[in-house]
């Protein structure tokens, strides 16, 4: 989803291409004021020229007929509405009507498309003024925006491309051009398509799921954890939420959107209606009144309505955009692409805005029923835990080993609260925001002074080095249990996906290294015309006629080459010399051919990667070297 962007940049990234709307038919206005003229011009000087040169008239009947003429409109002349000028009709060629109106009807569907651009950007600006008066006036902007553009996309790109058949076919009225015929019948189909794409766009079904793992808590399985969220609720002014999701995600929400939960590889639920989502790795990190503040935030939501508009307004969002990227993908609607991004920017901005007011009263409602205090530290631990989780899970993908012995939620359990004692020491709070899956937040020092709290580094050290934990992760039954589960599922595809990219950064130095790289890229032969074989391995390939096997970052082209035999040309550099042999493949075996290719490719791409990675690394190791002879200062380790 486009982000708030400055005004230059909101003009230059989305109002100006806006108005490439307007290209085609300022354009078409252009040509039709040079070439209807001069047509007018040419029939009219046929008239004179047939006139003077008509035998039997004297100079008064000429200069007569020449007179009327003169004030004589082009239509009148093409629909022989001058008796005086009748005995000149022969002078009209039967595509001089059709070309008039063409021209005429060019001019006319230009200025349509023209005043149509210009009420929809009015009535796009009219939209937004009243759209940040309540979440209701936003949710009937968005919804009346949707209908505008698709409706004013879909009869300006008829429009215009009418416009260029028009102009295409007065050019060929009046010239003979096989040139003109063939770039006719192109926009003709152009023209088709792109209507067809944006029929397509409009009817285009978004999937508006939100996907989650995680565990519903039923309230017979965890009565506390619901007794306490029911107090919660009532402080808050609304009724409890329909599910509880508990998973290891490192935030808290709630929605009404649907949300997919995973039962098992295959089977799936969609929850409908008001659910609130717990981090389990966060609730546990949480004081018992740091968990209220954070969950009373939450159920302010609901009682403010929040997810209502979030449910109605986002699937607009989703449909919105979707529109507009499949716009994007054929020439001709392009600047019906930019007209919904315009509109799109615009409302976003203004839901921030929306969404920043609805934050605020839930922070507020939080605050009050708890403190300021305890919601403040609440909201700086969550902000911290997802910066720590996001730094565990970059040193483990960085690391150039997999540890068995070193996982996330280990790191999390041993090293969240030691981090967080000096965490913002080094972090001021205004540079830092909160994510959310459904929506965006304030930055959280605006948060913080809406509700009024300051405090300094010593201050936050103190509160934040409390490791009281609360009841809430206890009052959930099993909790233990269903967080081990989760993160077992979780830390397995992250690990498979350390692997793979081990795999594509190692030149194995040792056993280990080979071991993980030959998994996924094991010696493998392949029969070839005549009986023979190719022998690929991670770093090189060989055949049994070549003098040496070839490593891959040797090579320099795969080229496949037909004519009485289909070989598979290899082109490599040794030693600065270029050399090439040959792979002889079976004729017209289309399958032999792609696997030959695919799998040289594919070992070949991971080789390249891979000494690409480790020259990348060499270069930095330099560079830290070079730094530290600068300055000592940083020789330190």
């Amino acid at each position: 989803m486009p982000q708030h962007s400055p005004p230059l940049s909101l003009v230059r990234s989305f109002v100006l291409p806006a108005l490439t709307l307007f290209l085609i038919p300022i354009g078409a206005l252009l040509v039709c004021g040079h070439f209807q003229p001069e047509f007018e011009q040419q029939l009219a000087a046929r008239f004179q020229r047939a006139i003077n040169t008509t035998p039997g008239l004297n100079l008064q009947q000429k200069n007569s007929a020449l007179k009327a003429l003169e004030k004589t409109s082009t239509w009148s002349i093409l629909n022989k509405e001058n008796k005086t000028l009748s005995r000149w009709d022969s002078e009209l060629r039967p595509l001089d009507i059709p070309t008039y109106l063409t021209y005429k009807g060019v001019v006319l569907l230009s200025w349509g498309c023209i005043g149509l651009g210009l009420a929809t950007l009015l009535l796009i600006s009219i939209g937004s003024g009243l759209s940040i008066r309540s979440n209701e006036m936003l949710y009937y902007s968005l919804l009346g925006g949707w209908y505008l553009i698709s409706i004013v996309g879909l009869l300006e790109l008829i429009a215009q491309t009418t416009i260029i058949i028009g102009l295409i076919s007065a050019y060929l009225f009046s010239h003979s051009s096989l040139g003109a015929t063939k770039f006719l019948f192109f926009i003709g189909g152009a023209g088709l398509a792109g209507v067809g794409a944006a029929a397509a766009a409009m009817f285009k079904r978004v999937d508006l799921r939100h996907e989650v793992s995680g565990v519903l808590i039923e309230r017979e399985s965890a009565p506390l954890f619901w007794d306490d969220l029911d107090r919660l609720c009532f402080k808050a002014g609304t009724s409890p939420p329909d599910y509880v999701v508990a998973g290891i995600e490192d935030g808290f929400w709630v929605t009404e959107c649907p949300v997919v939960l995973p039962i098992d590889d295959v089977m799936r639920r969609t929850l409908r209606g008001r659910i609130l989502y717990v981090s389990l790795p966060l609730l546990k990190q949480l004081p018992d009144h740091e968990a209220d503040a954070i969950l009373l935030h939450e159920m302010a939501h609901f009682s403010g309505n929040d997810t209502i508009y979030s449910q109605r307004i986002a699937p607009l969002f989703e449909r919105h955009y979707a529109y507009a990227e499949s716009l994007y993908e054929h020439w001709l609607t392009r600047p019906i692409h930019h007209l919904a991004m315009l509109q799109l920017v615009i409302n976003h901005s203004l839901h921030g805005k929306v969404a920043r007011d609805r934050e605020h009263r839930a922070d507020q409602i939080a605050a009050r029923y708890t403190s300021p205090e305890a919601f403040a530290f609440a909201l700086l631990r969550a902000v911290a835990f997802s910066q720590y989780r996001d730094q565990c899970e970059e040193e483990i993908y960085e690391a150039a080993a997999i540890d068995a012995n070193s996982t996330i939620s280990k790191r999390l359990d041993e090293g969240f609260r030691p981090f967080v004692e000096s965490y913002f020491d080094d972090h001021p709070i205004g540079e830092l925001t909160s994510v959310h899956p459904f929506d965006s937040h304030p930055p959280v020092q605006q948060r913080l002074q809406f509700i009024g709290f300051q405090a300094d580094a010593h201050t936050l050290r103190t509160a934040l080095a409390d490791e009281s934990a609360g009841p809430w992760y206890r009052n959930i039954y099993d909790a233990e249990e269903i967080e081990r589960q989760q993160w077992s599922v979780y830390e397995a595809e992250f690990r498979t996906f350390h692997e793979t990219m081990l795999v594509h950064r190692y030149l194995p130095s040792n056993d280990t290294e080979r071991a993980l790289v030959e998994k996924y890229f094991p010696p493998i032969d392949i029969p070839v015309a005549y009986g023979r074989r190719l022998f690929l391995d991670f770093e090189k390939m060989s055949f049994e006629n070549w003098e040496h096997p070839i490593y891959y970052h040797e090579v320099e082209t795969f080229e496949i080459f037909r004519e009485e035999q289909t070989y598979i040309i290899v082109s490599y550099r040794r030693m600065e010399i270029p050399l090439k042999v040959k792979i002889p493949l079976t004729r017209n075996d289309v399958e032999q051919e792609m696997a030959v290719r695919e799998n040289m490719e594919r070992y070949s791409n991971r080789s390249d990667f891979a000494h690409a990675y480790q020259a990348e690394c060499e270069a930095a190791l330099a560079s830290q070297s070079d730094s530290r002879l600068i300055d000592p200062s940083l020789a330190t380790s």
